[in-house]
């Protein structure tokens, strides 16, 4: 090498190295305590990555509940004790719209108006309230209810009718299965479909490998690689774009109000139209489709939990036959995708109030929610402040930095979920007495539910899920015991629609279908890190399966 560029270099790394040491962050009085670090802006990302969970612990009994890392340029609070999560909920100094804005910024590109506060998008207001109002309102929801029923029959004769492995009873990818079971459900219940199959398989043939090939690389966007070094990645994402922009609502069925409400909002804005649908299309199956996957690896390893499911499952169904013969004036939503293939549009009984009676189901789900959840939940202070926790403690905090929770602190934590590294979903429910008598206590078994009532349910041992975790003095809500959704007002809008998708899925599969691990043994496989922080971890590598159609 030169002796001029070798002491060109080692003259700027000496001037980096000073920069870093004159104007690194230095502890005020009142702040919570630095964590120092080695790499100048990297901060702890290194570390932090490579066991996040067992990280925050050892800093947590070095020096307490709360302090400061720096991670990636960014200055971050860390709270880590669960029964804080409820302080920071209800602080008005830390907002979520920054932390949105940005992160939507990342994925589909500018311009768009996912901004809750307007000041990047005086639009942004009108485009989230519109967003909130069409997944979180009751008449929406049931709305989606009804075309999920009847999409997710037709998602699954799609993925396997044809499907050699099917037909020859070989093994198939369990992960890739409900991939593609929640492509179509997700695209076709909020988009709307085609009549003619023949245009919807087009439809889903550009789509697809274009999206989940996006999806697998956007966790690089998020982590701030710009997408101009990612030249497959961005000529991805501008076909999607290109057929979001092609779409022509006006010629497709069972359009939800979702859609159509961005479509108004957006009639005159295509570029911001395009993106506002392609991050509705990414977020409506980052979560459903890893969710689907560990809650059907679960319970191929809980056949006795299984045999619960369909139990209450038989239950629910003859309450909701016999209370819906009664009925003679019900809204028949529209049904042209609804599958009878092995007998499928049984499903369509269902409703969404019977759904939330089959809580076997529900405690499975959140089970898996709480293993794999991995949500870093972060809010960006909004000026210099403190920010008080249960404990009573106050922090300082200035504005422009940001607070974290990591979810797997509460999911892992041994006193409020015991033995948290196992698979108990009866940690999640509770026995109630009698009808007349609320009460409720903890169970650790789920006995099989006995005779039933005028409405069909059990007169005792009826089952409904817990509402607090913990002991006295460390408890947390349900709401806040597993927190894969994130917390408070700003959680995953979608998060009610995404339960209701995945628990008619799980149904499907255990009442039409025969699943079990090619390997009985088969050990859970590691997370893709990746994803670190985003809600639900995908696997890193698949599992295989042998499915075959039950005899009805």
């Amino acid at each position: 090498m030169d002796v001029g560029l070798g002491t060109a270099i080692l003259f700027v790394l000496n001037v980096v190295l000073l920069i870093f040491v004159l104007f690194r962050r230095r502890r005020r009085p009142g702040e919570p305590p630095i964590v120092p670090h080695t790499y100048p802006i990297i901060g702890a990302a290194l570390e932090f990555g490579r066991n996040p969970l067992g990280y925050l612990r050892n800093l947590r009994q070095e020096y307490g509940d709360v302090f400061t890392v720096e991670l990636a340029g960014w200055n971050v609070h860390f709270f880590t004790n669960p029964v804080d999560v409820k302080y920071l909920e209800k602080n008005r100094i830390l907002k979520h719209d920054k932390v949105l804005y940005d992160f939507a910024t990342r994925v589909v590109g500018s311009p768009h108006a996912i901004d809750v506060s307007g000041k990047h998008n005086p639009r942004g207001p009108e485009v989230m309230a519109g967003m909130t109002k069409a997944m979180r309102g009751s008449t929406s929801l049931s709305k989606l209810t009804e075309s999920c029923l009847t999409i997710t029959t037709y998602a699954f004769e799609q993925a396997l009718r044809k499907d050699e492995r099917f037909i020859q009873e070989q093994p198939i990818g369990l992960y890739e299965l409900a991939g593609k079971i929640i492509f179509d459900t997700t695209l076709y219940m909020f988009f709307g479909y085609h009549k003619s199959l023949k245009q919807r398989l087009e439809e889903k043939n550009r789509f697809y490998d274009d999206f989940m090939f996006y999806f697998e690389k956007s966790a690089l966007l998020v982590d701030r690689v710009s997408i101009n070094l990612l030249p497959k990645v961005k000529a991805a994402r501008n076909r999607l774009l290109e057929e979001m922009n092609n779409i022509e609502f006006k010629n497709r069925v069972g359009v939800s109000e979702l859609i159509k409400s961005m479509n108004e909002i957006d009639k005159n804005n295509a570029d911001e139209r395009a993106r506002h649908l392609l991050i509705i299309l990414w977020s409506s199956q980052a979560n459903s489709r890893p969710a689907l996957f560990w809650t059907l690896f679960h319970l191929l390893k809980q056949p006795q939990a299984v045999a619960k499911i369909l139990q209450e499952y038989n239950e629910v169904m003859e309450m909701t036959m016999s209370r819906q013969k009664k009925k003679t004036n019900e809204n028949i939503p529209d049904r042209s995708l609804l599958s009878e293939w092995l007998g499928m549009d049984d499903i369509m009984e269902l409703n969404r109030t019977s759904l939330d009676k089959i809580v076997i189901l529900d405690a499975c789900i959140r089970e898996s929610l709480r293993l794999v959840g991995s949500s870093m939940i972060v809010r960006e202070v909004d000026r210099n402040a403190k920010v008080t926790v249960a404990s009573g403690n106050k922090y300082l905090v200035r504005k422009g930095d940001f607070t974290a929770f990591f979810s797997p602190l509460t999911h892992m934590d041994e006193v409020i979920h015991e033995n948290p590294e196992e698979y108990m979903y009866e940690r999640h429910l509770v026995e109630q007495i009698s009808h007349r008598d609320e009460s409720s206590e903890d169970i650790s078994d789920v006995s099989s539910i006995c005779s039933t009532d005028s409405e069909g349910l059990s007169k005792k041992n009826r089952l409904k899920a817990k509402i607090r975790y913990g002991v006295p003095g460390y408890r947390v809500s349900a709401s806040r015991a597993i927190l894969t959704f994130g917390y408070g007002t700003n959680r995953c809008p979608g998060r009610h629609i995404a339960l209701i998708e995945i628990k008619l899925c799980v149904l499907i599969f255990l009442r039409h279908f025969r699943l079990e691990l090619l390997n009985p043994d088969e050990k859970p496989p590691p997370f893709d890190m990746r994803h670190l922080g985003f809600g639900v971890m995908p696997p890193l590598s698949d599992v295989l399966v042998k499915i075959s159609p039950k005899v009805n």
